[in-house]
């Protein structure tokens, strides 16, 4: 594997398997942590969305991982994107041409990013305040745009209204701001949060979008699109499929076939999150003598340190809300003992899990000896010294 950015499609092989694989042929002078992508499960997710959600159109939310051949992957598929930034956008017109497929969701948007949307016939695109209208009519004021209102997220984990989104009560006046503009407002749209995989939210929120509807149409709009943002989980098939069955309700109740109206997502973990594995060195392990006596004696912790970072590819860890999942390379079943994992930053700060239970077996210094499924990945490289994190090896594997 020469290029970062090269796909090799391998036959078949268990997760394991193909790591010591790897492992093996690598160079001795790269010892770098690189993901395995399961190009299959993007392929099957997209299938089971058509399946389950058949009248909402998904657009891929960049932000959750900007991988080239994930997103080749998507468009080829006929999904499209959800951008909230320039370099989002960039990465997106070089392999999608309909310009169509892309909205750039991002309530408050930079100047130069707004001229590369016109730039580029980028002409969907979300609002919740006044001046983001005036900004947007003096730089693209033939942008198409969606009004963003804030919905009741009590229960999530991961919460968006604080930041983003309009009171339902101030619709209207956003909305003859935008009419007296003469921008063309085209819809609604909302985003749930994370964190909550009940489907009641989702409904609750399509129910006021349709009273958003009501004040459009009352000020002489139209709205012909409905963007249901994202929130979906990437595992727990069981309560996808609940969701769906609550969105599809909902969707039939306020806005039905005959209306028109185009449902559109912005799902991002839905995608990424099963397909993505990141593969770490432990590069460091130091025993520690626990304070505390147990009933067996004084217990042992450990701690570990490994290729990656909270600076680079863990950098989700400031603000997701869901733990991700260590998997280690070997199958051997021994004692549990107390562990932390450290990243390889000088920073006190750049603990990637603590005080968690590991097989100390397990985790030994080698190569390539943890696993971590994850999807946020390389997004917030916040460098606090000059480390180079880790490379993408995208591979197609099966039964891992």
């Amino acid at each position: 594997m020469n290029e970062d950015s090269a796909l090799n499609i391998l036959p078949e092989f268990s997760l394991r398997q193909l790591i010591q694989k790897i492992a093996t042929n690598r160079i001795d002078d790269d010892d770098r942590s690189f993901y395995i992508a399961n190009i299959g499960d993007v392929i099957y997710k997209v299938q089971r969305w058509m399946s389950l959600l058949p009248r909402v159109q998904p657009f891929y939310a960049v932000k959750c991982n900007n991988d080239i051949n994930l997103l080749a992957t998507l468009n080829a598929l006929g999904v499209g994107f959800d951008a909230a930034s320039k370099n989002e956008m960039e990465a997106i017109v070089k392999i999608c041409a309909h310009s169509s497929k892309v909205i750039y969701a991002n309530p408050c948007k930079q100047i130069s990013h707004l001229k590369f949307t016109e730039r580029h016939g980028i002409a969907l695109m979300t609002f919740d305040n006044v001046s983001e209208l005036h900004k947007i009519k003096r730089c693209y004021p033939e942008a198409k745009l969606l009004l963003r209102i804030k919905i009741d997220d009590f229960g999530t984990l991961y919460h968006l209204s604080e930041k983003y989104g309009v009171d339902i009560e101030d619709c209207p006046n956003q909305l003859q701001v935008a009419r007296d503009l003469q921008l063309n407002v085209v819809g609604i749209g909302f985003h749930i949060g994370g964190g909550r995989y009940d489907g009641e939210i989702f409904a609750s929120a399509i129910q006021l979008a349709r009273k958003a509807f009501h004040y459009g149409k009352s000020i002489g709009y139209n709205f012909d699109i409905l963007d249901i943002g994202g929130g979906f989980p990437g595992y727990a098939d069981a309560k996808f499929e609940t969701i769906c069955a609550k969105i599809r309700q909902a969707l039939d109740e306020y806005f039905p076939i005959e209306d028109q109206v185009k449902i559109m997502s912005e799902p991002g973990r839905y995608f990424a999150e099963r397909a993505f594995h990141l593969v770490m060195d432990v590069i460091g392990k130091r025993e520690i003598n626990a304070k505390e006596l147990t009933a067996q004696g004084e217990q042992k912790k450990y701690a570990y340190y490994v290729n990656e970072s909270l600076h680079g590819s863990f950098g989700n860890v400031l603000h997701d809300f869901d733990n991700q999942s260590f998997l280690p390379v070997s199958k051997s079943l021994e004692g549990l003992f107390s562990s932390t994992v450290w990243g390889y930053s000088c920073s006190g700060l750049d603990y990637l899990l603590k005080e968690c239970q590991l097989l100390e077996a397990l985790v030994r210094i080698s190569r390539y000896s943890i696993v971590l499924l994850m999807a946020l990945a390389n997004l917030l490289h916040t460098i606090l010294s000059s480390y180079q994190f880790g490379r993408q090896l995208k591979k197609n594997y099966q039964n891992a």
